[in-house]
């Protein structure tokens, strides 16, 4: 199984070749990171749906999948426990210095594998070492059946169709694989990587999800008991789904350029496990439900000493129709000029301290909370560059450091009778505040009685009169003054 490991990676350069016997071709032929349209797909499935050759494999009774598929047959119906390696690929080992003998069975580039009882009873058990079960640059359609594998469930340049089955063993999709996976259980890490694309639905996975490399998944009316990774440029969507994480780490981690979408999804963390949800370094999170049910909110709830949500080095989130909860840990923080715009429906709330910040920003790091249906208590702010813009209705308490940033830009005031101190505002004491209020570089004088103190302006020059002791008002020799509130 060595051998066969070495020559899919070499595989994954120079992509693979036909069987040499095989004088016939599927109408469409893609190559990786090509985009696969469903009408494509359905003509390379009516070819080879004319190629089908079906048998019954009694496996308690001696038979064997690779004697199957080396007598030509592509679509078995399994009774009992079978064993051994399973290969589903079109080359020819000889190209590479390999013998068929090092094969698990002859080339075979479509094959179906169905239980005869159609309730997980009847098995397949795959040996340790290399890869026991490999798909490359084929087709797989799996129902009915639970397979234990001994390592790695391996797809390359490849299409899964699994549903009723229940795999039990790491399943790996890699360059620019694609399936669609229903009423599947997986007991065991899912790997998603080099462009590939994964639908689930219906399905539970106990264990981790791992989305990188350019690739997606979409994950419908499903639980995972376990992480959901998501990296380096890759998307992952969660509709009406659930993740409850575990001890091992965060429940979800979106990193490097990536995303998360979730619609009337449930998001649970884990004590001592970290943030529940990571969102890092250019990435972002959106999150809404369904305001017209009672129960279409998305619900992300952080346990005892974790965040709900953590968003780090420019990332950004947007939030509708959702929960936020945590315990006595800020709910949301936001760090590292990251942003989030939140919008109707939302609750964010740190439960069991009132009087501690639900939301934390960052410095600079900027919150906009846009509409009178979100609650929120309080929210704080490290620095007086964090910004935060407040519905006007909303009665959310602000940190003394939000928009603190203002009170480093004076608001000036021009005034055309009396004093500043009489207007209700402060002289200016410098050129340069002069200067700015003016819009003019001002010239410094020392001047007692003959023209008002501060800054003036007077034959249409600005100036600044450094003389505290003038009281002479605004209209006598200065048609206006310069003061700031």
């Amino acid at each position: 199984m060595k051998k066969i490991l070495g020559l899919l990676t070499i595989l994954s350069f120079v992509g693979s070749l036909a069987h040499p016997s095989d004088n016939r071709s599927a109408p469409n032929v893609f190559s990786s990171g090509s985009t696969i349209s469903s009408s494509k797909m359905n003509e390379n499935f009516n070819f080879l749906a004319s190629e089908i050759k079906e048998k019954d494999v009694y496996c308690d009774n001696g038979e064997t999948i690779s004697d199957a598929i080396n007598d030509g047959y592509n679509s078995l119906t399994i009774h009992g426990d079978c064993s051994g390696a399973i290969g589903v690929y079109k080359l020819a080992p000889s190209a590479y210095g390999i013998s068929y003998n090092d094969m698990p069975n002859k080339p075979i580039s479509y094959l179906i594998i169905k239980g005869y009882n159609d309730d997980k009873s009847d098995t397949i058990t795959t040996p340790s070492g290399g890869f026991d079960f490999f798909v490359d640059d084929s087709y797989l359609q799996i129902s009915g059946i639970t397979l234990n594998l001994g390592e790695d469930f391996y797809f390359g340049s490849s299409f899964l169709r699994s549903k009723n089955c229940e795999i039990n063993g790491k399943l790996k999709l890699s360059r620019s694989s694609s399936g669609d996976i229903e009423d599947t259980i997986i007991n065991g890490e899912v790997n998603v990587r080099e462009s590939s694309s994964l639908p689930l639905s219906d399905s539970t996975i106990n264990g981790e999800i791992e989305i990188e490399h350019n690739s997606s998944i979409k994950i419908w009316n499903s639980t995972i008991n376990g992480e959901l990774d998501i990296v380096d440029n890759s998307h992952a969507s969660l509709d009406e789904s659930t993740i409850n994480g575990t001890v091992n780490n965060r429940t979800v981690k979106v990193k490097n350029n990536s995303s998360l979408s979730a619609w009337k999804s449930d998001i649970t963390g884990f004590t001592g496990a970290g943030d529940v949800i990571w969102v890092y370094n250019n990435s972002s999170v959106e999150f809404n439900g369904d305001p017209s049910d009672t129960n279409g909110q998305t619900n992300i709830i952080a346990p005892t000493g974790e965040h709900a949500i953590r968003l780090e080095l420019n990332s950004s989130g947007q939030i509708s129709t959702t929960n936020i909860t945590s315990v006595d840990k800020t709910a949301v923080y936001m760090q590292h000029n990251s942003s989030l715009q939140v919008w109707s429906n939302v609750t964010i709330d740190r439960t069991n301290d009132t009087s501690s910040g639900d939301i934390r920003v960052s410095a600079p790091g900027e919150l906009s909370l846009n509409d009178s249906t979100i609650t929120v208590g309080n929210v704080d702010c490290e620095d007086i560059i964090s910004k935060v813009d407040l519905e006007q209705s909303l009665s959310a308490s602000l940190g003394s450091k939000c928009n603190g940033y203002q009170n480093l830009i004076p608001n000036y005031r021009e005034i055309y009778s009396g004093t500043c101190e009489s207007s209700g505002f402060n002289n200016l004491i410098s050129a340069h505040e002069c200067s700015q209020a003016g819009s003019q570089l001002a010239n410094t004088i020392d001047e007692d009685g003959f023209v008002p103190k501060g800054c003036i302006v007077s034959g249409g020059k600005l100036f600044i009169n450094i003389n505290d002791n003038s009281v002479t008002q605004v209209g006598t020799n200065a048609q206006s003054a310069w003061c700031k509130e």
